[in-house]
């Protein structure tokens, strides 16, 4: 969102414009960690940096941590 959005949204609805803002060091963080797990040489870790669905997550990290 941008700030005239944010500032608008916080004039009409009673709510604090920072808690409107998203968290940018958490994302940048994250980020930085999905990209290092996406091209790592682990072949296990892209595997779970990929995965959509919690099943499919479990699966990598299992499979990661038995034949490693």
């Amino acid at each position: 969102m941008t700030d005239t959005t944010i500032k608008h949204i916080a004039t009409v609805f009673p709510v604090d414009a920072e808690a409107l803002k998203p968290d940018l060091k958490l994302h940048r963080r994250r980020s930085i960690i999905r990209d290092f797990s996406l091209n790592t040489s682990t072949h296990g870790i892209p595997g779970i940096a990929r995965s959509q669905s919690i099943h499919n997550r479990i699966f990598w990290i299992v499979s990661t941590l038995v034949f490693t």
